[in-house]
């Protein structure tokens, strides 16, 4: 029994590892991906005004998806699930 337990600890603390480690590759593609388009639409519009809607269209999605990542991220590392609290909120 206390075999598994090591090995379930182990698990976690690896698991935790890697996520901290796939959530920083994610961060990073997303600024990659937003400097990208960018540099694209610093090309192909003349117009400051469309580089500007074209990048804060892209940045605000990506901005969305990098940051419920992160939540998700921290919450798995500090162990608070956010789901009960909001389901105990919606019903009552």
């Amino acid at each position: 029994m206390i075999r598994l337990a090591e090995w379930m600890r182990t698990y976690r603390e690896r698991l935790m590892t890697d996520r901290i480690q796939y959530g920083f590759v994610v961060v990073i593609l997303g600024l990659v991906f937003v400097l990208a388009v960018f540099v694209i639409a610093i090309f192909k519009f003349s117009s400051a005004s469309d580089v500007t809607t074209t990048v804060t269209s892209v940045g605000g999605v990506i901005g969305t998806v990098l940051s419920r990542f992160v939540l998700e991220l921290g919450d798995a590392i500090s162990g608070i699930s956010r789901v009960p609290s909001q389901a105990a909120r919606s019903i009552g």
